[in-house]
C-alpha cells in the first residue's frame, strides 16, 4: 500500500535525481499552467523495484473543491519487473483513487500501447493516446533513440474519470532551437473535469 511504501528522501544516485527532477518539473508546470486556483498539493517520492520510482501528489482546486491525483513514474526498463510496476502504479490508483476519484498516471514506462505488462493500468484506466478526440497517435514516438533508428511510444498519459481533449508528442525541435532534447520527446494531454 502507499502508507507501507518507503518515501525517499535522499537520493542516492544521479540518474533518480534527473527522474524526480523531471517528475516533479512535470508536475509544477501542471500546476502553473492548469491549476491556478490548486489549494493544496503534496508529493511523495517513492522507491519502486529495482531503483525505479514515482512520484505521487494530491491536488484540490480552491472554487470547486474537486481533487484528483497524479502518479508519475520510470518502470525499469528490461525483464519481468514491468509488470510489477504497473501493477504497484494499479494497486496505489485503486489506494488513493478509489471510485470516481479523478486520476492521472504516467511516464516513461518502456512499454508500447497495448503491451501486456500494462494490462493492470488498461484494467482500471484508458490510454489517452488512444481516446483523446485529438491525437498525435500511436505512429507519432516519443523515444526518439537521439535519432538513430526508428522510434517507438514508451510515454503513455493514463487517466481515469477526466475526459481527454487533446494529446500531443512535444517533437518539433526547431521550436526549442534543438532537435533532441532528450532520448524521449515529452508527451502531454488536455483534460477537463
Amino acid at each position: 500500500s502507499v502508507s507501507n511504501l518507503k518515501e525517499t528522501s535522499d537520493i542516492s544516485t544521479s540518474n533518480e535525481v534527473v527522474l524526480h527532477a523531471e517528475i516533479l518539473s512535470c508536475l509544477i508546470t501542471v500546476v502553473e499552467d492548469v491549476c491556478h486556483d490548486l489549494l493544496e498539493l503534496s508529493i511523495n517520492f517513492f522507491e519502486c523495484p529495482r531503483k525505479t520510482s514515482a512520484v505521487l501528489a494530491h491536488f484540490k482546486m480552491i472554487d470547486s473543491g474537486k481533487e484528483f491525483w497524479t502518479i508519475g513514474s520510470h518502470f525499469f526498463p528490461n525483464g519481468d519487473m514491468k509488470i510489477k510496476c504497473s501493477e504497484l502504479v494499479n494497486e496505489w490508483i485503486n489506494e488513493v483513487a478509489p471510485g470516481t476519484t479523478p486520476a492521472i498516471a504516467c511516464g516513461d514506462m518502456n512499454l508500447t500501447p497495448g503491451d501486456e505488462s500494462l494490462q493492470p493500468l488498461y484494467d482500471i484506466m484508458s490510454d489517452a493516446i488512444d481516446c483523446a478526440p485529438t491525437s498525435d497517435g500511436r505512429d507519432t514516438p516519443t523515444f526518439n533513440r537521439w535519432g538513430c533508428g526508428k522510434g517507438k511510444v514508451l510515454d503513455h498519459i493514463f487517466y481515469k474519470d477526466f475526459t481527454p481533449v487533446t494529446y500531443k508528442v512535444v517533437n518539433d525541435g526547431q521550436k526549442y532551437g534543438q532537435e533532441f532534447l532528450s532520448d524521449h520527446y515529452a508527451v502531454y494531454c488536455d483534460f477537463v473535469f
